[in-house]
């Protein structure tokens, strides 16, 4: 979302900076590419509250933290997203594999 963010950032309106980019573009499409950005912000923003995306990032095998820390992401925010894996573990860790079993219908079910 991060380079989408900045592409769109660069053709938008805001042309301080003009690119090669910007100068084949028709004032309508650079409209259009700032209300495309602005949308895209503004529900971006609402991943900030949402524990299910810092958990699929941290837990992402390429990802994890890094792309937070290269990404100018708070350390506290980091740090909360981390307690909430640990929060979020505490809840299974121990339960074995009878969770999956009780789990196992449905995802066939979704599967098919």
């Amino acid at each position: 979302m991060d380079r989408i963010d900045q592409m769109l950032k660069r053709s938008s309106l805001d042309t301080a900076k003009t690119n090669s980019l910007d100068k084949a573009l028709e004032p309508s499409v650079k409209h259009a590419l700032t209300f495309a950005r602005s949308h895209l912000n503004k529900y971006y923003s609402k991943t900030d509250t949402s524990n299910v995306y810092r958990i699929a990032i941290i837990l992402h095998p390429k990802l994890k933290t890094k792309y937070f820390q290269q990404n100018g992401w708070d350390k506290q925010w980091i740090d909360t997203a981390l307690e909430i894996i640990q929060e979020e573990w505490s809840h299974y860790k121990g339960r074995g594999t009878e969770v999956m079993v009780h789990s196992l219908p449905f995802l066939f079910s979704y599967c098919n």
